[in-house]
């Protein structure tokens, strides 16, 4: 059975229950073909320029050293598409939800206190004449459980499968269960953006477990919703701290970039940078995905981020 978006397994991973874990594991023969979550069918380019953060602190359990590769699903099935992903995930009654609505029960208590006193900072105004202008950083939305439980389920999750070199390792997750994109629209709506309203549940980990991990200036590619809608920005919460290396930065435009942002690339040449956010534990970084960005070279390695896309206020006639 299903649990708002995981499996059992899944579940009982992301709470530390190693004993629930074995016989699930037993009586499922071993296989965690259905755990988690993978991204939607085919990986869109999008995919290609997610951020590169991960985090010195902490140290994902049961997963080897990229020269010991664990065992990973098979193209076809990370190829899964979003229909068969949510019928396979869909839970049958409210009930089957309970697990992991109890994960944030705590977390949900305390979040108009903690909104409160939530700092919000526009690191491109919404007025600048720029790609990004919106971008906006949120610092103290979270509490420690909610990024506890975020860490415990990244370190559940199997890796998905590369069809090409990559620095990084990759998670999928769809939260059906919302637990997470709760507090995240609550922390969304905190920023203030016309164009920015609440969270795909469609989301995936990014770990970098090696020194030097990085990304080349580019733009990130928009989902489409089940109605239609287009996302218009990309939403990163940042599972640890990173006193040196890793920053995201917002560039500065160059002639030309629109041409190629439909497929997720910028003109050529050098680029200001025009602001570097640090990764923080419990940072929230919201930009449009127009905007030209890149990572920093990671210098302290095992940096964790959640990565998804944004999507407008829906209309009224989808409201009604």
């Amino acid at each position: 059975a299903s649990n708002g978006g995981a499996t059992a397994l899944a579940v009982a991973r992301a709470r530390c229950l190693p004993d629930l874990v074995q016989v699930l594991l037993d009586a499922g023969g071993g296989s965690t073909e259905h755990e988690g979550s993978h991204d939607e069918g085919s990986h869109n380019k999008e995919d290609d320029n997610d951020e590169n953060h991960d985090q010195a602190k902490f140290k994902p359990k049961n997963r080897q050293s990229p020269a010991q590769p664990q065992p990973q699903h098979s193209e076809a099935e990370a190829q899964v598409s979003v229909k068969k992903f949510e019928s396979h995930l869909r839970p049958t009654s409210e009930s089957q939800c309970e697990p992991l609505f109890e994960l944030a029960l705590d977390d949900e208590r305390g979040m108009e206190g903690r909104l409160q006193g939530a700092k919000v900072t526009e690191v491109l105004p919404l007025s600048a004449d720029h790609a990004g202008a919106g971008s906006v950083v949120v610092d103290g939305a979270f509490s420690e459980k909610f990024l506890e439980n975020l860490e415990n389920l990244w370190r559940g999750l199997p890796l998905a499968p590369k069809d090409k070199f990559s620095t990084n390792e990759r998670s999928y997750y769809h939260d059906i269960g919302g637990w997470i994109t709760g507090p995240l629209d609550r922390a969304i709506a905190l920023a203030k953006m016309p164009e920015a309203s609440y969270a795909t549940p469609l989301m995936r980990f990014l770990w970098y477990p090696q020194v030097g991990g990085s990304l080349p200036a580019h733009v990130d590619l928009s989902r489409k919703g089940d109605d239609g809608t287009r996302s218009t920005y990309t939403f990163i919460i940042y599972l640890g701290d990173c006193g040196e290396g890793g920053e995201t930065n917002l560039l500065e435009c160059l002639p030309g970039d629109a041409a190629l942002a439909p497929s997720g690339g910028v003109a050529a040449g050098t680029r200001r940078v025009l602001h570097s956010v640090t990764p923080k534990r419990g940072r929230l970084l919201l930009f449009p995905h127009i905007c030209p960005h890149s990572a920093s070279p990671v210098l302290c390695p095992n940096k964790v981020l959640l990565r998804g896309e944004v999507f407008p206020p829906r209309k009224m006639s989808e409201i009604r």
